[in-house]
């Protein structure tokens, strides 16, 4: 997940414009972007699993929202 994270976070930052950023963020929160694929396996996975899974992805979405306002 940490991975994902700065994954997303370096493609935030070097987006040239908002067509590049609007890209990036179909890419993680699409429909069929990564962190929303990620997001519905939560389901799947153990009780332990979905402790450590849950916020980690929860703060993916946060980041978006936080670094595009």
């Amino acid at each position: 997940m940490e991975n994902l994270r700065n994954k997303y976070i370096e493609a935030i930052a070097t987006a040239d414009d908002e067509d590049a950023l609007e890209g990036v963020r179909l890419a993680a929160l699409g429909k069929k972007g990564e962190v929303s694929l990620k997001m519905r396996e939560l389901g799947q996975m153990s009780p332990e699993e979905r402790q450590l899974a849950g916020p980690l992805l929860n703060d993916l979405w946060k980041i978006w929202y936080l670094t595009t306002d």
